[in-house]
């Protein structure tokens, strides 16, 4: 087990499993402030206009601060421009820093928003270098960015220090613009190009 931060946030994220390509089967424990993460940046959360809050449900593994790790949570949503109560939803880790929606358990919200195809690539970065380096992209020139929030999906590696990935879902927050989500590859240890947006 290793610890390292929740993009954009001061968080520490325990992740257990093997330090390498994460294989379908394999449960991933993660903390509940990572769980918030990945559920309000997905574009499950935009596409509902949505933000949450979970808790932790079923089995439970401890990290080295002793803290509880789930792999599922239980998720109260409500309006992401109101805070009008909109449902409840359980989702499921896909990986050390990302989940799923696996099901609506209350409310008249979607389900699930898949990200699509995730290109290979080498983990390089922390989720929480993106936070300066969409801002230095070649996507990001002329814009005006005061906001990048991020969580690593597909392949990572669990260093010493770390949990590195690949590429990584952010929303990013443009001036004059609604918050867009994004799908991001890193190209090097200090460069990242948008591959699409999602939503």
């Amino acid at each position: 087990m290793k610890l390292s931060n929740a993009a954009g946030l001061t968080v520490a994220l325990a992740a257990v499993g093997t330090p390498a390509a994460a294989s379908a089967a394999q449960r991933h424990y993660i903390a509940r402030g990572v769980a918030d993460v990945s559920l309000n940046v997905s574009p499950w959360a935009k596409r509902n206009a949505v933000e949450g809050a979970c808790t932790g449900v079923g089995p439970s593994r401890r990290d080295i601060i002793k803290r509880k790790l789930y792999a599922s949570y239980r998720c109260t949503v409500k309006s992401s421009n109101g805070g009008e109560s909109r449902g409840v939803v359980l989702v499921n880790t896909t990986g050390p820093e990302s989940v799923r929606v696996a099901k609506v358990e209350s409310g008249q919200l979607s389900g699930d928003v898949p990200i699509g195809a995730i290109p290979a690539g080498r983990p390089r970065l922390r989720s929480i270098d993106l936070t300066t380096l969409v801002g230095q992209s070649a996507w990001a020139r002329g814009k005006q960015l005061f906001g990048v929030l991020c969580y690593g999906v597909g392949s990572y590696r669990d260093t010493e220090n770390a949990m590195l990935f690949a590429d990584f879902v952010c929303k990013v927050r443009v001036l004059s613009e609604e918050p867009s989500i994004l799908l991001v590859q890193a190209t090097g240890r200090t460069s990242v190009r948008v591959v699409r947006t999602l939503a």
